[in-house]
């Protein structure tokens, strides 16, 4: 019976700090977006401009009395190649493109293939490791499972091709 009472009286407590949790402080003008990732949900704020900071009135359009046509400026792409990262199961090396700021393309110059079994399970982490990368446009990525070594020569190659461009 005395542990049906505190029981209750903690579930109640809990509820109580709960209801009373605020996940936002202070008039934040963003909306939350839930975002499926895989095998979780991600949360991510949309900054939204407050009425009072936002422009009472929108600029007129500037007019111009050139008759030629506007060229698009396409964004400057870099290539840039990380060092050679040794692991005990042989090399990793990356090769980055970087488009305005962002990753747009990661290539493996060299992976562990000492053996069979590296070359197997470098080709089945290589594809994870490049798709989270270019996710979340940085190399601080999750290690996959069975394949420490390579993720850990992969976000050291990938780092430093990035801190190169």
């Amino acid at each position: 019976m005395r542990r049906a009472a505190l029981t209750i009286v903690a579930t109640i407590v809990g509820l109580v700090l709960l209801l009373q949790f605020k996940t936002h402080p202070g008039g934040s003008t963003g909306a939350l977006v839930d975002i499926p990732t895989g095998s979780r949900t991600t949360h991510h704020r949309i900054n939204q401009p407050s009425p009072a900071s936002a422009p009472s009135q929108t600029p007129a359009p500037r007019h111009t009395n050139s008759t030629q046509p506007v060229k698009a400026v396409k964004p400057r792409s870099v290539t840039s190649t990380g060092q050679t990262v040794q692991t005990p199961y042989g090399p990793v090396q990356v090769k980055i493109v970087e488009t305005a700021g962002a990753l747009t393309d990661i290539v493996a110059l060299q992976l562990p293939s000492g053996n069979p079994r590296s070359t197997e399970i470098a080709a089945g982490a290589t594809p994870i490791l490049r798709s989270e990368a270019l996710r979340i446009n940085s190399a601080r990525i999750h290690v996959v499972s069975g394949a420490t070594y390579t993720s850990d020569g992969y976000a050291q190659s990938l780092q430093s091709a990035i801190d190169n461009a």
